[in-house]
């Protein structure tokens, strides 16, 4: 089972620190500005940090509208529109932040991104194994590609004769395969969606976690 799109957006909105910040200036015709801004997740929001002093914290401030999108490694993109409200105070640089309400959110690349419907953005939970996920994924590549490539061999999935894995998530694991006929994605679901590691099978837990204990010859 894939994550759902409304998924995949809280998980980048919770992963994200930086964000593309477009402001839409009081004065007609409407001129879209565009800026690299710090952000984090606050919830399915977001918050956007900026000088006070700069363009984009004046169109805020003038018509309370913004777009921000996110794109943190390991997350597709994630562009999340709505109403922005000032925050009280400014951060430990002096920078002013707006909490962005998200009105209408999109995930996915262009020119085809995915319109998630807001009430399914908000029901949402970020993957609960997305800090774990990029060094899991990792120590997956280094050690254990033949065992998973024997996995998918054993499920009958694919001749694979090589794997990568690409992505975990409570679901369970995604693979590139290389097989006799090409290249193919091959998912792994876990038996249920887990909400940590230590709900995973015993064997899997163990083949996530070793860590160079079982002679992957990792330090």
């Amino acid at each position: 089972m894939d994550p759902s799109p409304a998924e995949l957006a809280r998980t980048a909105v919770a992963l994200a620190r930086v964000g593309t910040l477009t402001t839409y200036g009081r004065r007609a015709p409407l001129q879209p500005r565009t800026t690299t801004v710090a952000v984090t997740g606050e919830g399915a929001c977001l918050v956007v940090r900026v000088r006070p002093d700069s363009p984009a914290a004046a169109d805020l401030l003038a018509r309370p509208l913004a777009t921000v999108q996110v794109g943190p490694p390991g997350a597709p993109p994630v562009l999340v529109q709505g109403g922005a409200s000032r925050l009280p105070g400014r951060d430990e640089q002096g920078r002013l932040a707006f909490r962005v309400e998200p009105g209408a959110v999109r995930v996915g690349a262009r020119p085809s991104p995915v319109p998630v419907p807001v009430e399914d953005y908000l029901g949402a939970e970020p993957d609960p194994l997305r800090h774990e996920a990029p060094a899991l994924l990792e120590h997956l590549r280094r050690g254990h590609a033949a065992a998973l490539a024997a996995c998918v061999r054993a499920r009958g999935l694919h001749a694979a004769r090589w794997v990568e894995p690409r992505a975990l998530d409570r679901h369970g694991l995604l693979l590139t395969a290389l097989c006799d006929d090409g290249v193919a994605t091959v998912r792994l679901d876990f038996p249920a969606p887990v909400g940590s590691l230590a709900e995973l099978a015993p064997g899997l837990r163990a083949l996530l976690q070793c860590r160079g204990a079982c002679g992957c010859g990792e330090a």
